[in-house]
């Protein structure tokens, strides 16, 4: 199960932690070619393209490389994603030289004879060698590449060649490089990975980062600055104070789909916007708990919601972010990316679109789009100097021990926003929580699964500048709504439990065509009946099947479009000491479907089994409080 793969890393999981990489399991590998934009360059060219989706299933992160001696930094952005059989990893960073012998390292570190990561370099058991690194160097624009793994004393040449792909671009300053490495070649001696890349199941690997630059003045060594340089231990001292304590790790094969948030119908009508999330119109809405993180050691916990009024082409936005201070600086910023005029993304943040909106802790609202600035990473800029908020809005509210923000957000402003999104579309979305009580290069707290930064640039030329988004979370559009009744996020449950949920769609309940659920990470669902015309759905869950403890059940709804909408709660099983003989009920009145007003008598025969005897019976209505019946 996905979250049980948590609890086997060295650096937790799940805990918005520096050195925990993740790589996104993908069905669509890139070409490695040294160009992150066109699929067609030849092999070594980095001349910038049009193909902004060919790194759009990867995970991202924007890294701060440091020189060995400890004095000199530059950006880079890493790219991760794999398939069953081969880690594909794409590295950007700038420098002003681009001759012999510019070079980068990666490093891995897996079990032994394979597997999960165990934070030692050591040969496998009965052969002579065992972890992998590769290694390119460029020369002359044609390339040198090693594939090394480890002798018991040092890293060394694999004498059965290299069997890796690897490219190297350069464009005006900006190095691209494209690595697609074997998982599992088949080898035994030790000499390659073998390591499952498995969607849900993949493996974790240590990993270091090492980059060579010659020439100029920043030439010299650099490693990734949170890990600690150390090629020879995982664990080990680093090379310099200004460095880390260990390696980073990358958990494999993380499902994409895990990103996506979905705006939900509004089926109790729209959200007045003015930092109060306690309102009905955000009942049984789309919701998530996000753990936001600074990647420097801090996080603080959240919650997300969607609401979507198709009929009017908005969307309203809910957040809480659970930070313990109230600084006038603070605020909360959220991003959306699209491909200007359609309902997809093209992952490319286009000069005068693109949106963003602001809530401040000051009592500010701030409307902004992307901004392109030639040779140099684009800006997200305030609308109000252009056209305005085109009725925008967005509201933070501080309530003793967290914020509260509500926005809405146009689907079809035109220029400088969002424009002609369709009621189904799908946009780039990243959240960011500004913590002004924080440190300078602190302050700012991304989602842990999204990348941590709000423009990726990636490339200059004389034809244009490319800014990106990969690594945003998806938001769907037009999604159906689902609320969950039975059970509640965090109920306690024993023996067959009822799992009971109301949906509906666009179209109307009937649009519905399926309601599923599952413990998170199992391979397969288990459907709901339809219990009436009115839009629920019910069935039951053995919760015998499974060992006592925290798990999360994931309930999702299909519509008649193939949208879904995924809700994930978190639920603990107890059957210790329970009894397995639960009484049936049958409920004779009110009958199915059947419309009610007023004051009702709701009547029903209750069964004992087994040995048992009845104790009490209680009614509950809508998720509500459960109230004993006399």
């Amino acid at each position: 199960m996905f979250f049980v793969m948590f609890l086997l890393a060295e650096i937790p999981e799940g805990k918005g932690e520096v050195l925990q990489l993740f790589s996104y399991y993908t069905t669509r590998p890139p070409v490695i070619n040294g160009c992150i934009t066109d699929g067609t360059n030849p092999a070594g060219s980095a001349t910038p393209g049009t193909d902004y989706d060919e790194w759009e299933g990867a995970y991202s992160r924007t890294l701060v490389l440091r020189k060995d001696t400890g004095d000199s930094t530059e950006y880079a952005v890493i790219y991760l994603m794999n398939d069953d059989n081969y880690l594909y990893v794409a590295l950007v960073y700038k420098h002003g030289n681009n001759g012999d012998p510019n070079a980068v390292t990666l490093y891995f570190d897996e079990g032994d004879g394979g597997g999960e990561n165990d934070e030692t370099l050591t040969v496998w058991t009965g052969q002579p060698r065992g972890e992998n690194a590769v290694y390119s160097q460029r020369v002359s624009g044609s390339g040198i590449a090693e594939d090394l793994s480890w002798d018991g004393s040092g890293w060394s040449d694999d004498p059965e060649g290299f069997d890796f792909e690897v490219y190297d671009g350069y464009q005006e300053n900006i190095y691209t490089w494209e690595f697609k490495i074997p998982l599992h070649n088949g080898r035994t001696n030790g000499e390659d990975l073998n390591v499952s890349g498995e969607e849900r199941r993949g493996d974790e690997l240590g990993f270091l980062l090492k980059v060579f630059k010659n020439g100029g003045q920043d030439a010299g060594t650099y490693y990734w600055e949170e890990t600690n340089g150390n090629e020879n231990d995982p664990t080990g001292s680093p090379i310099h104070p200004a460095f880390g304590n260990s390696w980073a790790e990358i958990r494999l094969g993380v499902p994409r789909k895990f990103v996506t948030f979905s705006a939900t119908v509004n089926a109790n009508g729209n959200p007045v916007v003015d930092g109060d999330i306690s309102e009905d119109a955000w009942r049984g809405c789309y919701e998530r708990r996000i753990l936001l993180t600074n990647f420097h050691g801090d996080t603080i916990g959240g919650r997300i919601y969607f609401v979507h009024d198709y009929n009017n082409e908005k969307v309203y936005v809910g957040v809480k972010v659970f930070d313990q201070d109230n600084n006038s600086g603070d605020y909360i910023r959220i991003y959306q990316e699209q491909d200007p005029g359609t309902g997809t993304r093209n992952y490319h943040l286009d000069d005068s679109y693109e949106n963003a909106l602001e809530a401040r802790a000051d009592g500010s609202f701030i409307d902004r789009y992307f901004y392109v600035v030639d040779g140099s990473p684009g800006l997200w800029v305030d609308d109000g100097g252009v056209e305005g908020a085109d009725l925008q809005d967005g509201v933070i509210q501080w309530y003793g021990d967290h914020y509260e923000a509500e926005y809405v957000l146009g689907l079809d402003l035109g220029l400088y926003d969002l424009t002609g999104t369709p009621e189904d579309g799908k946009t780039g979305f990243l959240i960011r929580f500004h913590d002004e009580d924080m440190p300078d290069g602190e302050k700012d707290y991304w989602w842990e699964y999204t990348t941590n930064s709000d423009a990726q640039y990636v490339e200059g030329s004389t034809t244009g500048n490319t800014n990106l988004s990969i690594g945003w979370a998806y938001l769907q559009l037009g999604a159906p709504y689902l609320q969950i009744i039975h059970p509640q996020d965090g109920d306690t449950i024993e023996g067959t439990y009822p799992v009971d949920a109301y949906a509906e769609a666009i179209g109307g309940v009937d649009s519905i065509v399926a309601v599923e659920f599952q413990i998170v990470g199992e391979a397969t669902w288990r459907s709901l009946v339809r219990t009436d015309a009115s839009g629920f759905w019910s069935g039951n869950f053995d919760s015998r099947d499974y060992a006592d403890g925290w798990y999360q059940m994931a309930v999702r709804a299909v519509d008649t479009r193939n949208d879904t909408t995924t809700q994930i709660i978190d639920i603990f099983i107890n059957n210790t000491g329970v009894e397995q003989n639960a009484p049936v009920v049958e409920i004779l009145s009110p009958s199915a479907s059947e419309i009610v007003n007023g004051t009702v008598t709701i009547t029903w025969n209750s069964t004992p089994q087994g040995s048992n005897l009845l104790v009490a019976d209680s009614v509950q209505i809508d998720g509500g409080d459960w109230v004993r019946a006399t």
